[in-house]
């Protein structure tokens, strides 16, 4: 192994010839099996253990729940093939940093660390189960990446033996899913589809090039055949060439399995005929299967076809580098203006970066995606230590050349070039260096742009992930995008108050051994753990117990995170302390698709609107992003039902009035331009606020103009520009507070529209020359005041418009059979699901069903679905959205209809949102009204035991 580092290390610096690639999936599409048989290749591990040893899940828990959990990075060695016609030169051997990524939906955070240090993807599909749920996600994760992706086909196999399909038919499957796929694709970005070139169809154990849309070809005297002539007459090249090969290959063993003569050629005969460099000992084994696999190895071998297409079709880092700059390091926002020098210094990192420079002097950038804990046993090289875990960093090198003992600068995603010394930009020296070989981690003095690394010593510095440059004057490099949201949280305490200390230490070490997790402590006191759904929540706390505080644990029921929304017009006012002014709140529901964009666009809303109020945006950049955010509201399909009045719509006049978006203000809740009054009852003096979200987006309102210059006799001056302009932005802070913490449990608003007016009261006796009011009196500044009387405005219009409990949605696709439907659905009724589909997969009896699952039904929903059917039945959730749950949590009834139906006090069936509402509240420590006495004149009686 030593020697193959030490070559894997030295083929570093050819830049040309690295090639960073992830392999992505859906879970159980076989991505770990397919990394086994390319890193056989290079003879780490054997060719018959490839498939069963899965050499990159090492974890105790991948290895017995079979599904990978942790991206992990290994590099092979690959010469490429000469070409068909030959060639003067030989070709160059190739550095393949392969990174292999979970495909289970709870680790997507492990797919987006693996796809920002790649530079391509071989994105997997089972030609029988197609595309999935987070086939979809994955897709969507390689092209916010901007990487270049390669289709995989794989478990060609299972057509053969489970579907029982015919060459043709096979070849009809595959086609169509292509077709489907490259649908996707064009969803993404229109006009670029994924290169038939590019797509690759492998089964389990061999790959095939995938065919081209090419004539058919009459073997025998090799005359072409247009379409029209050869429809219903000749197969199709593919069909002919690859797929019946194969067909008759596993119809021959199947035939000697069972005794029986093959109606062609066996499989001895057809690998002597094939002339394959078979074994005896496979040909004469009496498992045909196993001859069989011997045969298809020889024949078709996996790996040398999927590295012959990644070394052709898949860009290296001086390839990609100029495409990925804009997402790897978006132009920054600035306080302040550079001085000439420290904006040329700045330029020259992000160019340096852009071509992929290894030239001495140039800047060196790396970014660190996550920070692995790695036994020490594991890490060869490293100096002599106490710890059994060491924290590492996973990052790559994309400028320069990072070396053992430079000095570097560790920057955090809030770093500013104008304001170097606020913290964000801590000075280290590089003291290890580390190449990635699976588990396995071999120390190497420097490694060259465009390589994968580990990167020692980072505990201190690096909480989740981090930019490192040799010059202060770097630009952070740009946040990875994540799938879902950490909305599954647990409280956890220690069995023994003893082992608290032991408790925060292990939450400081999940905290940074997990890139998704969040670590926090709630007003209560209690520590709470957040994690993306219920098996990656299960693999923090095992890892939180056994491996980080190493203590026992109590782990509270799951908390499931709530939003809350309203379903009418509801009107409020607040009066500041001091009485001066008022703030009315109107709040009514945006459309659903508004809040739902805007949550799917937040990074690009966060730099629309900070280009608003800074001038050292990349104009051209933003510029984009705008037109590509409308296009996302104008094109959804709840956006195409409500809005068909054209200019006139509902989109332009949302956009025309939004002054802000909260909470921290890019949420799905708008605050639109209001009126400052002249007095209670009084008209309209000047426009309250200003168009900031709608200008920009490039749309023009026109502010209300005033009906009147304003009563000289108000308590607050409105006249006065500087007076409004600290009205309006302690307003701005009380509708960021209000929307963070809504009245019914203190939850976040969701598709909240706040109109807010401001007005003051009238003094006769006030005049010109008289105190604004605006200063600081007995009740304190009276710019807290505002902020108060604002927040309390928008929570009690909010309780006023039919408020409404949001809860976040799981989209579950379960397989099952006709015998186990019953007891399915049965299971989907009890918790509340809201079925989408049902379909029956061509050609099995196997059916799928779409359905929508609360996230706070669905904890333990997967083990009770496999004991109603007998495990028949098997799920896959995956974050969809937040729904309005339409229940009132106040409801009462009021017809004598609803008290026959409901009761007296509209408890004689459940009020799901009530009961939602109460357990959160209770939860937090809120007050909860509840019922002491139920029915007065019912006789209590007590057993008294002797």
């Amino acid at each position: 192994m030593e020697k193959a580092v030490e070559r894997l290390a030295g083929m570093q610096k050819y830049r040309e010839n690295v090639r960073n690639i992830c392999v992505l999936a859906h879970v159980d599409h076989g991505k770990t099996t397919l990394s086994d048989g390319l890193i056989a290749h290079n003879g780490f591990i054997s060719q018959k253990l490839a498939g069963k040893l899965r050499f990159m899940d090492f974890l105790d828990d991948e290895q017995r729940r079979g599904i990978t959990m942790k991206s992990a990075a290994i590099s092979l060695l690959y010469t490429p093939k000469l070409p068909v016609g030959g060639g003067e030169n030989a070709p160059e051997p190739l550095l393949i940093n392969l990174i292999d990524s979970p495909g289970h939906v709870d680790f997507c955070s492990e797919v987006s660390t693996a796809a920002r240090l790649s530079d391509g993807g071989l994105v997997v599909v089972d030609v029988v189960e197609g595309i999935c749920v987070q086939t979809h996600a994955v897709l969507r994760q390689a092209f916010e990446e901007r990487l270049a992706p390669c289709l995989v086909f794989n478990k060609l196999d299972r057509l053969i033996i489970e579907m029982g399909y015919t060459p043709q038919e096979a070849y009809e499957r595959m086609r169509n899913l292509l077709y489907e796929i490259n649908g996707v694709m064009s969803a993404f970005v229109s006009e670029k589809f994924i290169s038939q070139a590019d797509a690759l169809l492998a089964t389990s154990s061999e790959a095939r090039d995938d065919d081209r849309d090419e004539p058919e070809v009459e073997l025998e005297d090799a005359k072409i055949v247009g379409k029209k002539t050869a429809a219903g007459k000749l197969k199709p090249l593919f069909v002919q060439l690859v797929l019946d090969p194969i067909w008759k290959l596993y119809h021959a063993a199947e035939a000697e399995k069972h005794g029986y003569p093959p109606e062609g050629k066996g499989l001895n005969e057809m690998a002597s005929s094939l002339k394959l460099d078979v074994e005896e000992k496979d040909l004469a084994s009496t498992d045909r299967k196993h001859t069989l696999n011997a045969i298809l190895k020889a024949w078709l071998p996996l790996s040398p076809t999927i590295l012959e297409m990644v070394a052709h079709s898949l860009p290296s880092p001086v390839q990609s580098a100029p495409h990925r700059v804009f997402r790897l390091m978006p132009t920054p926002t600035l306080k302040e203006e550079l001085t000439p020098a420290a904006a040329k210094e700045l330029a020259s990192a992000r160019e340096a970066l852009a071509s992929c420079d290894t030239t001495p002097g140039c800047p060196t950038t790396a970014y660190i995606s996550k920070m692995l804990a790695v036994p020490a046993s594991a890490v060869h090289g490293m100096p002599p230590t106490s710890k059994e875990t060491v924290f590492m960093g996973f990052g790559r090198v994309y400028s320069g050349t990072l070396k053992v003992g430079d000095v570097a600068y560790v920057i955090n995603e809030s770093y500013d070039p104008s304001a170097p010394e606020d913290g964000a930009c801590q000075e280290i020296v590089i003291e290890e260096l580390y190449l990635m070989m699976g588990r396995g981690m071999f120390k190497v003095d420097e490694v060259p742009a465009g390589n994968i690394l580990a990167v020692g010593g980072l505990d201190k510095y690096v909480l989740k992930s981090a930019t490192i440059s040799s010059a202060r004057m770097c630009a952070p490099m740009g946040m990875m995008m994540f799938q879902v949201a950490p909305i599954v949280k647990v409280a956890v305490e220690p069995e023994s108050v003893a082992d608290m200390p032991a408790l925060l230490e292990g939450l400081r070490l999940l905290n940074r051994s997990d890139a998704f997790v969040e670590v926090g402590l709630m007003d209560t006191g209690e520590h709470v753990i957040a994690a993306a759904g219920e098996v990656h929540l299960e693999r923090c706390v095992a890892d939180l117990r056994e491996r980080f505080a190493k203590v026992e644990l109590k782990v509270s029921p799951p908390l499931v995170s709530f939003r809350e929304g309203v379903s009418s017009i509801g009107v409020a006012e607040a009066t500041t302390s001091n009485g001066l002014l008022t703030i009315r709140a109107t709040t009514r529901p945006l459309p659903i698709f508004f809040p739902r964009v805007i949550e799917d666009s937040a990074e690009s809303l966060k730099q629309i609107l900070l280009s608003a109020h800074h001038n050292d945006v990349d104009a051209d950049a933003v510029a984009a992003l705008a037109p590509e955010i409308m296009k996302k509201l104008e094109t959804s399909l709840e956006a195409v039902k409500v809005d068909d009045d054209g200019l006139d719509g509902v989109i332009p006049k949302a956009m025309s009035t939004a002054w802000a978006l909260g909470p921290k203000q890019v949420g799905p809740n708008v605050l639109s331009i209001g009126k400052m009054l002249d007095g209670p009852g009084g008209g309209a003096v000047g426009a309250f606020g200003k168009p900031v979200v709608g200008g920009a987006f490039g749309f023009e309102s026109t502010p209300s103009s005033a009906t009147s210059s304003g009563s000289k006799c108000g308590l607050v001056n409105f006249s006065d520009p500087a007076t409004v302009a600290a009205i309006e932005g302690n307003a701005l802070t009380g509708f960021q507070m209000a929307t963070e913490r809504g009245p019914l449990c203190e939850e976040p608003l969701f598709g909240v529209n706040v109109v807010l007016e401001a007005f003051s009261k009238i003094d006769p006796d006030r005049g010109e020359d008289s105190d604004d009011g605006a200063g600081e009196d007995q009740y304190g500044p009276f710019s807290g005041q505002v902020i108060a009387a604002t927040r309390e405005a928008i929570r009690q219009s909010v309780l006023k418009a039919s408020p409404r409990l949001v809860e976040a949605m799981y989209l579950s696709v379960i397989t099952t059979t006709s015998e186990a439907l019953g007891g399915t659905y049965s299971v989907l009724g009890k918790r509340r699901a809201k079925i989408i589909s049902e379909s029956i997969r061509e050609g099995t009896g196997v059916f799928i069903i779409h359905s929508y699952l609360p996230v706070a039904t669905s904890f333990g929903f997967a083990d009770e679905l496999r004991h109603s059917s007998s495990g028949a039945s098997n799920a896959q959730l995956m974050l969809s959205h937040w729904e309005h749950l339409d229940v009132d949590p106040f409801f009462t009834p009021k017809t004598k209809e609803e008290r026959e139906e409901f009761g007296e006090d509209g408890d004689a069936g459940p009020n799901i949102a009530r009961k939602l509402v109460d357990a959160t509240r209770r939860r937090k420590g809120l007050k909860v009204e509840e019922k002491v006495v139920k029915v007065a004149t019912k006789q209590r009686t007590m057993s008294r035991k002797a």
